[in-house]
């Protein structure tokens, strides 16, 4: 049996995908570090608050993919 591995993001690695999804659908690129200031505070808040409280925006079919 293979063990699951599990993959941690830093916060930088986060705003880094997320600021490269949202150019995918926004083709300006002139605000880059705009978008990418926003993403990493927003990376870094996201650590501090606690998951419980925003489980409730999570759609209960992806809940249940990540538990199995």
């Amino acid at each position: 049996m293979v063990d699951k591995i599990v993959v941690q993001r830093n916060d930088r690695d986060v705003a880094v995908e997320l600021t490269q999804l949202h150019l995918q659908y926004e083709a300006d690129g002139s605000n880059v570090a705009e978008l990418y200031s926003r993403y990493y505070a927003l990376s870094r808040y996201m650590g501090y608050v606690d998951p419980g409280s925003y489980r409730k925006f999570i759609p209960d079919e992806i809940v249940e993919k990540l538990k199995s």
